[in-house]
């Protein structure tokens, strides 16, 4: 997006996004009685995984992440761009 504002995505507003944040947590509570018979523990990755989900592409969760300040001509030269910063979902 060259010379462009930019338009924060809102992931929150997915139907996939509220029903994961509505229902996770009791999904992880009820799973040992459920589930965990027929498909084993509930591994913690998939809790991580969730929460990294919940989280990305929300940048008031990450204020390290936010873009910096307009520093100027000469540091902009000195860098690809203004608003160099790694998204918290890539990896």
């Amino acid at each position: 997006m060259h010379g462009g504002v930019y338009k924060r995505r809102t992931p929150e507003k997915s139907d996939l996004y509220r029903i994961t944040y509505q229902h996770f947590e009791e999904y992880e509570k009820v799973y040992p009685e459920r589930y965990e018979e027929e498909y084993g523990y509930f591994r913690k990755i998939i809790t991580a995984t969730i929460c990294k989900y919940l989280d990305c592409g929300i940048m008031e969760k990450h204020p390290a992440l936010w873009p910096i300040a307009y520093p100027g001509p000469a540091a902009i030269e000195a860098r690809a761009s203004p608003f160099d910063f790694k998204p918290c979902c890539a990896g």
